[in-house]
């Protein structure tokens, strides 16, 4: 795998300035050696070598995101979410903050081209053998978030059915509270 020289530019380099006391991504990205990964995924994903146009991405930021799917147990569109949105995922994977994620379809078409090829299951167990040596076991899981929907409100009913039924004018109204309070 080649050297790659990563140039930060102003944004990286404030966010770097920021204070985190523990980013779990960072140190097992700090402990794996991921050259031996790296090679093994590039001699598999040779798309954007000799294309013309906006060269391909790097086939060891798609396995970390793969890792990350996995690892939280997130959909293609989950994780290229998070790794939009969450500083975190995305220096793991390896992006700066200027560069454009995969997307999902990306994602999918990786993962198929690594399993057609049957090196999926033997990165995989290259990469849990690296974070063995490292003394790291990521147990898998499900990424916790907050779901938010959105629903109408309930409709409150000021006027009782029978009251209603009876006397549909205001004044009727405010004597059936009336009597309401008394009780």
């Amino acid at each position: 795998m080649k050297n790659t020289i990563i140039t930060l530019n102003f944004a990286d380099y404030f966010m770097e300035q920021r204070k985190v006391h523990r980013d779990l991504l960072a140190e097992i990205d700090a402990s794996v050696d991921w050259t031996t990964v790296g090679d093994m995924v590039s001699a598999v994903v040779t798309k954007g070598r000799n294309a013309s146009g906006r060269p391909g991405y790097s086939a060891l930021q798609l396995w970390k995101m793969e890792l990350l799917r996995v690892w939280y147990g997130l959909s293609d569109g989950e994780v290229e979410d998070l790794v939009n949105d969450r500083l975190s995922f995305s220096r793991f994977a390896g992006f700066s903050i200027e560069e454009v994620i995969p997307d999902r379809s990306t994602l999918g078409r990786f993962r198929r081209t690594l399993k057609r090829a049957r090196a999926y299951e033997k990165l995989m167990n290259e990469t849990t053998r690296l974070l063995a040596e490292a003394r790291i076991y990521v147990s898998r899981g499900k990424f916790a978030d907050i779901r938010i929907t959105k629903r109408a409100p309930k409709r409150r009913r000021h006027i009782r059915r029978s009251a209603a039924k009876a006397d549909d004018t205001p004044e009727a109204t405010r004597q059936n509270k009336t009597k309401r309070k008394q009780n």
